[in-house]
């Protein structure tokens, strides 16, 4: 299978952005997992029902006590109107780069491959019909939640190089015809400075979920594959790669760890804070460079 490098970059940041600014932000982080279901239908309009569902597929749990289907990790870059980071943006995968082997997704049955490896990239964000993104739950020096909600629909693969792996990871390339994901990250150190609130610590807790409409068109074979597929994923704690922090190695980690995660709000209320929350965000500059890798919707 092809593997293309994407990079996102996350420049210095712009600190005391003017009041009144379009509210936006940044939600990256490749800290959490998901388990779920996917249930196939043989028509579009069975699928939008929920009715004559044809089978249904477990995401995360190991059935077959073969390591099939193991728990799957995340990552996201999701941004919206905060230039000084990114572009807009949209990316939900599989983190499939990690790997203690020194190959990158080498040994990774969790980011990499499998039944349950999804991407919804779109990377410019035009698949996107609302998004609401934001701190909240200012425990009297942190914002310790953060907040994402968006809606999409047309993430196709020749576009925006949507895939899911239903049964394995040979030509799973198609369109999610609609998505929603609601996620909340909590147990964050989110500090503002003027009218922008930033946390770059991994988040210790984590609820949400992703659900969608998938249509594959098959193999080119004319097997099972074809169908319609209703996704309903939830997300948790557990991730593979987190869990191996100090070991990652090959091209892709950060000194053998997952990458740093970032949460921006940007266009928040400027609000008198304490001396000290004000003094914990002093002396943050460079923000970093946030590396996401593609695989391409080919194999």
């Amino acid at each position: 299978m092809k593997n293309t490098p994407v990079y996102a970059l996350v420049a210095i940041a712009t600190l005391g952005m003017a009041a009144g600014a379009s509210a936006g932000g940044v939600f990256s982080t490749d800290r959490f997992g998901y388990t779920g279901t996917v249930v196939r239908y043989d028509t579009l309009l069975d699928a939008q029902n929920g009715v004559n569902a044809q089978e249904t597929i477990a995401i995360g749990v190991d059935v077959d006590g073969d390591n099939s289907r193991e728990h799957r990790d995340a990552s996201f870059y999701f941004v919206e109107n905060a230039a000084a980071y990114d572009t807009d943006n949209n990316i939900l995968t599989s983190s499939w780069w990690y790997t203690i082997n020194g190959s990158a997704g080498n040994g990774n049955i969790n980011g990499n491959t499998g039944i349950g490896f999804m991407q919804l990239y779109d990377n410019d964000g035009s698949t996107d019909t609302s998004v609401s993104m934001g701190f909240d739950n200012f425990d009297g020096t942190y914002w310790t939640d953060y907040n994402l909600s968006a809606t999409g629909s047309n993430a196709t693969a020749a576009n925006d190089y949507a895939r899911f792996s239903v049964y394995d990871n040979v030509h799973d390339a198609g369109t999610y015809s609609e998505y929603a994901l609601n996620i909340t990250a909590t147990g964050l150190q989110g500090v503002q400075t003027g009218s922008e609130i930033v946390a770059n610590n991994h988040a210790t807790g984590v609820s949400g979920s992703f659900t969608g409409l998938f249509e594959f068109g098959g193999d080119g074979d004319g097997d099972i594959y074809t169908g319609f597929y209703t996704i309903d994923l939830a997300f948790d704690m557990e991730n593979w790669a987190f869990a191996n922090n100090g070991s990652l190695n090959g091209a892709y980690h950060n000194g053998g760890d997952i990458y740093d995660s970032l949460f921006v709000e940007t266009g928040a209320a400027v609000v008198p804070l304490p001396g000290a929350a004000a003094l914990g965000f002093l002396g943050m500059g460079l923000i970093g460079v946030r590396r996401r890798f593609r695989k391409s919707a080919e194999n």
